[in-house]
């Protein structure tokens, strides 16, 4: 289940990047990355100056790379896009993501927390490391990290099933309630939040 919700977060990610913006803002089955998208990558921060076009390249190859499962080479390339443009914030976030699906937690939500410093309105970064603070059992971190990214973005599905989660654990069942049907009101067909309702009832 961890596996698949951390590769189901970067799928979502990928489609981002790779640049598949329909001017949508519906989300996907289970935990997306809201605030990736094309017209952000490779561009600087405000007030920094502007990074090398090889940024591109090494994104490209770090997304390749993780859909084989090469996940040591893919941080490998996000590694030079940091060097290259240590001010992009879902660099970080993206190499986060990658640390938690080899399980390192403490890098996961190290690049998760800089990518916050980075930009403080991203939502996708709270709700990453709030994840990665559910993995290591700190639900109080977590649920704090999910609250702030459902705040910034009321329709990311990933903050708030893994809130619900969160207070399920803790017993609050019907806070937990209130979130998995919130997901389910986004997106209907959302099998996890699905399960998890019937398993509370």
């Amino acid at each position: 289940m961890v596996m698949f919700f951390i590769r189901h977060v970067i799928e979502e990610m990928l489609q981002e990047i790779d640049g598949d913006d329909n001017g949508s803002n519906d989300k996907q089955e289970a935990n997306t990355e809201e605030g990736v998208n094309m017209s952000e990558v490779g561009k600087p921060e405000a007030g920094h100056a502007a990074s090398t076009p090889n940024i591109d390249d090494y994104l490209s190859r770090a997304l390749d790379y993780s859909k084989k499962g090469m996940l040591n080479e893919a941080i490998k390339e996000l590694d030079e896009v940091i060097k290259i443009s240590p001010y992009m914030s879902i660099a970080y976030n993206i190499r986060g993501l990658y640390y938690g699906q080899k399980g390192d937690l403490d890098m996961s939500i190290k690049d998760s927390s800089e990518a916050i410093k980075l930009n403080p309105k991203d939502a996708a970064a709270y709700s990453n490391r709030g994840f990665a603070y559910q993995l290591q059992g700190n639900l109080d971190q977590a649920i704090e990290d999910a609250s702030a990214a459902i705040k910034l973005d009321p329709k990311n599905i990933s903050a708030l099933f893994n809130r619900g989660t969160c207070y399920k654990e803790k017993g609050k069942k019907d806070l937990a309630v209130k979130d998995f049907k919130a997901a389910l009101k986004l997106n209907p067909n959302y099998t996890a939040a699905k399960n998890e309702l019937k398993d509370i009832k």
